[in-house]
């Protein structure tokens, strides 16, 4: 089973929809906190290693699988639309090339 990483802060409505749509696969996943305050996100050393890893995006949440960078909520939702993102998360599909 691929190791499965989510950075989001639990106030984040965006956060808990993934939280949710992850659960409902049946899958286990590292939540890492990302603080935030008032709606601003705190500079931390998990936000900078978010942005880092991720390429440069700072919106939350942030998905990586297996230390590969699979995207933010949105692409969960087009994966799962697409019929692919059991497969990804189950380790029977590859994380590149998704798009």
């Amino acid at each position: 089973m691929p190791t499965i990483e989510l950075y989001s802060s639990p106030w984040c409505p965006w956060c808990w929809k993934a939280r949710m749509l992850l659960r409902s696969k049946g899958v286990e996943f590292t939540r890492i906190p990302i603080r935030m305050y008032l709606g601003i996100k705190l500079p931390t050393a998990n936000l900078r290693t978010m942005i880092q890893r991720s390429g440069g995006d700072a919106t939350i949440p942030q998905i990586f699988i297996d230390g590969h960078y699979l995207g933010t909520d949105d692409t969960l939702d087009d994966l799962d639309r697409q019929g692919r993102l059991e497969d990804i998360l189950h380790g029977r599909a590859p994380i590149s090339g998704w798009a």
